[in-house]
């Protein structure tokens, strides 16, 4: 566990980092499905680290996880509270598991993003392999929330 003074506009938080286990699964699936994520929250590959940002009460803040999808490490699940969207905790976290992500020996990292512009400001870029964009989008169409709520673009941060 990690113990952060997040300057994220006063929250006190810490991010824990946690096995995908029967009770952290449950956990953030439930969060990131209230958070508007779609329900198949199911990881599409191995899940490396899960990642969740909790508050001084205990409650869970905001969640993040490392998973192999197509061979490469992706950021996934990154949702955030409602009442507290707007405040850096995405930043946080999503900086964390990059970072997380690098100490594992990674020099890149993707993301499946359904808010391109938050993750242009964290340093993504937008994908250009071809191959990688059309595996992505064939795995997409089977979301209902597809083209509907959800209009993704595959990203990429490289990190060393």
């Amino acid at each position: 566990m990690a113990d952060l003074d997040s300057a994220c506009e006063g929250i006190s938080t810490r991010i824990e980092e946690m096995d995908w286990n029967d009770d952290a699964r449950i956990a953030v699936q439930e969060f990131c499905e209230k958070a508007g994520l779609p329900p198949s929250a199911t990881p599409w590959g191995k899940v490396l680290k899960i990642f969740v940002l909790r508050g001084a009460d205990g409650r869970i803040e905001a969640t993040a996880r490392i998973e192999m999808i197509y061979g490469r490490p992706f950021v996934e699940s990154v949702a955030v509270r409602s009442d507290l969207r707007g405040k850096g905790l995405g930043r946080l976290i999503v900086n964390h598991a990059v970072s997380r992500a690098h100490e594992l020996g990674f020099h890149s990292v993707w993301a499946i993003a359904r808010i391109p512009e938050f993750y242009r400001k964290l340093g993504f870029v937008e994908e250009r392999d071809r191959e990688l964009i059309a595996r992505q989008r064939n795995d997409c169409l089977k979301c209902d929330q597809y083209g509907r709520e959800c209009f993704p673009l595959l990203m990429r941060k490289d990190v060393g």
